[in-house]
């Protein structure tokens, strides 16, 4: 919830959110999850044509209708494995971090599928097992107790299968990370050792700031710090995103 979450947090999400957000612009946008509401804000101030946030929880939901109001943006009760929309109705659809939260991520990606028009836009983010578990099999109970699954990349485009097509791979990393990562650098070394616990922790990157020189001695973080990149090429062979971001169209 908005004043709730560390400051980490909440970066985190906001810069998942703009991502997406360059997705959504002039389309009808189903936010699955969509939790107290700010991310689907976020859409619809970006440009999206209508956007529709959905999530379990009543107090969400509650919180969503009451703070974020503005033409073209509506809340609903919704499991998005069993969402109550017809077929083909939205242009896009964002998930930020939910399939790790759902007992039957087959069914709510075939959910997903139903609800997007042909050719519409996915863009789902999910915590990368390789390094939030790392040398944990796909079945096994992730660390975070309200997981019930992660995936890694593989994993994952395996999961989409005929339903999707990816189009891009993105990573979410703190931001030194993604611009200095090379063999040479020692955050390369790290970025080559998934398992080391610091990557999955949000307050390791203030540390790691302060290593390389950067800002972080205080108690403030600046704005855009968990940046999202495109993993290809190099930086995909030395490195190991906290989180994925699959780009995909329904096929």
């Amino acid at each position: 919830m908005p004043g709730r979450a560390s400051p980490e947090s909440w970066n985190e999400h906001v810069e998942r959110y703009r991502f997406a957000a360059t997705y959504s612009q002039g389309r009808n946008v189903l936010d699955v999850a969509c939790g107290f509401g700010f991310g689907s804000d976020l859409l619809g101030k970006s440009g999206a044509k209508a956007v529709v946030g959905v999530d379990v929880d009543t107090e969400a939901i509650g919180f969503a209708r009451e703070h974020y109001r503005q033409a073209g943006l509506s809340f609903a009760m919704a499991d998005g494995q069993a969402l109550p929309f017809s077929d083909s109705c939205f242009d896009a659809c964002v998930s930020m971090g939910t399939l790790s939260h759902v007992e039957r991520p087959s069914a709510f990606i075939k959910e997903l599928s139903r609800v997007l028009r042909p050719r519409g836009v996915l863009v789902l983010s999910s915590p990368n097992r390789l390094v939030t578990n790392p040398g944990k099999p796909v079945h096994a109970r992730p660390l975070n107790p309200y997981h019930f699954t992660e995936f890694t990349h593989d994993e994952l485009r395996n999961l989409l299968g005929d339903a999707f097509l990816v189009e891009a791979y993105y990573g979410q990393m703190f931001f030194p990370a993604g611009r200095l990562v090379n063999r040479s650098s020692v955050l390369g070394v790290l970025a080559r050792h998934p398992a080391l616990p610091f990557l999955a922790l949000p307050r390791a990157g203030r540390y790691l700031r302060s290593l390389l020189g950067g800002p972080g001695g205080g108690d403030e973080i600046e704005d855009r710090t968990f940046r999202v990149l495109r993993f290809e090429g190099r930086l995909r062979a030395v490195a190991e995103p906290l989180h994925m971001i699959l780009v995909c169209r329904r096929r």
